[in-house]
């Protein structure tokens, strides 16, 4: 038997016409449809929980069809994400389905009252679209103009985006300058640093600096300036100039690369090697202009017969677009077999100064000394960054404040973990900390108007009494699978792809077993645990013959459930956990698998899960 319902109002699906019409296997999705004789035209088609678009779709006995109304712009975003998610939604929490059809009806009606309303569209496939730090290749350092600055919530490897580097000569030491910016600040910390997967600790010549993305941070030494690095590779001859515009009309600096890459020495007549010397000159003008100005004769002076390296360094000029020329001075080394000294231009840095800070953005620079064991293209840098401050309690042990890490929720106080001393909270006080508790994480990211949702809800339409008693339940404790305790819930997550809100929302509510609802303005959440009755429904407050049960047929019902996490005791490697149903794969039933992808980064949160 097929069931087909043509709902004509989404809000009154107790109106929609229902007809059962015998399976046949040779019929697709169009037979079925004509055959009901509703109006299917222009209209979205539900099966089972999933929108086809393709009517030559062939369906399975027991299949429900949905037919529904497109509904305009952003009420058809609610609409749709409820027809198109509630199947799932039923399988993941079977007392949410009942809460979100009750709920939803009054979401609408509330956001038709609101002024404005968050992009709630569908069209992301979540935080895996595009993302360096869930995509395949593992976590990466990227160098990307255009993409999100991340946020990381609790506490996750990540690459950053890389946002100046240049070359840096020192004598005949080459160092390579990188800046990344890693997430939005404030943030709590930076650690574990690892190049190419090895610690940073294993490299020689390395300089760290750190900025936590303060509002008022300063900024990082080195990179002060903005460069543009562009390759030559002219070879500099006796008597003989090279010329090189800049490519940006706003220069405010140039820094010339030279290399002699067979090294500089002379011959003597008994077989020895001693020094020699080569010497160049370096002049400028603006493109526009006619007169050259002239810094100088340089020399540059060694004995060695591996690459020589030197850098000449002009700042200080107004903005514009210049030309500069660099001439050989000396006597060809091509004159003398018994000199080596071949000059190479091998590139030129075009530098605009400016005071460069990069507020609210958490910033590493490294300064890498090219070695053997680092060398050749850029490498893969990674960290371990605990994130994001949030608003949350301040919880105290006696005059000293506790970290979100140490602390548990009892039912009735907050307590040490470690050995359940009672911690007080003066029940208003909140302060911006460090914390992995999803509800504030995401009530942070609801609210904040520079990376969040705070241009359509604001602080003061969330229910402040309501998160307070999911924050804690995700706060209390529960046995960690290796004779420990932990929090039951939290969250580690980088959000660096464009994702559209509910779908992020959906998506990271799943880690503590939560749905988000919109109303009254804000969003609030309701995690799937045990809970006082509401409401009671009975033959005395149901309407008479109003009252309609469905079930799900088994096949929606999955025997295989697969949580995927990136595993922090791994390298943040993507890791599987399963649980499987062997009684009934046992008794012949066809695997029905379902996947939950899990926003933590410990084994223990996603076998519980």
């Amino acid at each position: 038997m097929i069931t087909i319902k043509n709902i004509e109002n989404p809000f009154k699906l107790n109106e929609a016409e229902i007809k059962n019409i015998d399976f046949c296997r040779d019929k697709n999705l169009k037979d079925f449809l004509d055959e009901s004789a509703f109006d299917y035209k222009d209209k979205r088609i539900i099966v089972s929980g999933k929108i086809l678009k393709d009517l030559n779709s062939k369906l399975e006995k027991d299949d429900e069809i949905i037919i529904i109304s497109e509904v305009n712009a952003p009420i058809a975003a609610v609409v749709s994400v409820v027809v198109s998610a509630l199947w799932a939604a039923a399988v993941a929490h079977p007392f949410l389905f009942t809460f979100y059809v009750l709920s939803i009806g009054y979401s609408i009606y509330q956001y038709m009252n609101q002024p404005k309303m968050p992009d709630f569209n569908l069209g992301s496939s979540g935080l895996d679209e595009g993302s360096p730090t869930y995509g395949w290749d593992g976590i990466q350092t990227i160098q990307e103009v255009g993409v999100p600055v991340a946020v990381v919530y609790g506490e996750h490897k990540v690459g950053g985006n890389i946002i100046n580097q240049f070359i840096q000569d020192n004598g005949n030491k080459s160092y390579l300058n990188v800046l990344l910016a890693l997430c939005e600040g404030e943030i709590e910390s930076i650690d574990d640093i690892e190049i190419n997967d090895n610690p940073i600790a294993n490299f020689d010549g390395i300089s760290i600096i750190k900025r936590y993305g303060t509002n008022d941070q300063t900024m990082i030494e080195n990179f002060e300036d903005l460069h543009n690095i562009y390759p030559v590779n002219a070879n500099l001859t006796d008597g003989n100039s090279y010329i090189y515009t800049t490519i940006d009309s706003d220069v405010e600096g140039f820094e010339i690369y030279l290399r002699l890459n067979n090294g500089l020495y002379q011959q003597n007549s008994s077989g020895g090697v001693t020094s020699w010397d080569v010497k160049y000159r370096v002049e400028y003008k603006p493109s526009s202009g006619s007169v050259w100005f002239d810094l100088g004769e340089q020399t540059i002076s060694d004995n060695s017969r591996s690459s020589v390296r030197r850098t000449f360094r002009k700042i200080g000029l107004a903005p514009d677009e210049y030309d500069i020329k660099i001439t050989r001075t000396s006597e060809d080394s091509s004159l003398d077999p018994l000199k080596q000294g071949d000059l190479t231009l091998f590139q030129i840095d075009e530098i605009k100064t400016d005071d460069l800070k990069y507020p609210n953005t958490a910033l590493l620079g490294l300064k890498l000394l090219a070695t053997d064991q680092l060398s050749g293209s850029m490498p893969n840098i990674t960290l371990i960054v605990k994130g994001k401050k949030v608003l949350v309690p301040k919880i105290m042990n006696g005059v000293e404040e506790v970290v979100w890490d140490d602390y548990y929720w009892d039912g009735a106080d907050y307590r040490l973990l470690s050995n359940d001393t009672v911690l007080s909270w003066d029940g208003t006080t909140y302060v911006q900390r460090y914390s992995a508790n999803p509800v504030w994480c995401l009530s942070d990211l609801i609210v904040n108007s520079r990376y969040g949702l705070g241009e359509f809800i604001s602080t003061a339409n969330l229910d402040e009494s309501l998160l307070l008693e999911m924050s804690r339940y995700c706060e209390e404790k529960v046995p960690d699978g290796t004779d420990g305790y932990e929090k039951r819930f939290r969250l580690d997550v980088v959000i660096d792809s464009n994702t559209k809100a509910l779908d992020l929302l959906i998506q990271l509510c799943a880690t503590f077993n939560a749905m988000p609802v919109y109303s009254a303005g804000g969003i609030s959440f309701k995690i799937d645990k045990q809970s006082n009755p509401t409401q009671l429904f009975g033959m005395g407050n149901i309407i008479k013959d109003s009252f309609v049960q469905s079930w799900k047929t088994i096949k929606e019902i999955p025997n295989v459930i697969e949580v995927q996490f990136m595993d922090k005791d791994k390298g943040y490697r993507q890791e599987t956990v399963f649980y499987i149903d062997e009684e009934a794969l046992g008794a012949g039933d066809p695997m029905r698998k379902s996947q939950l992808r899990l926003f933590t980064t410990r084994a223990s949160y996603a076998i519980r899960a």
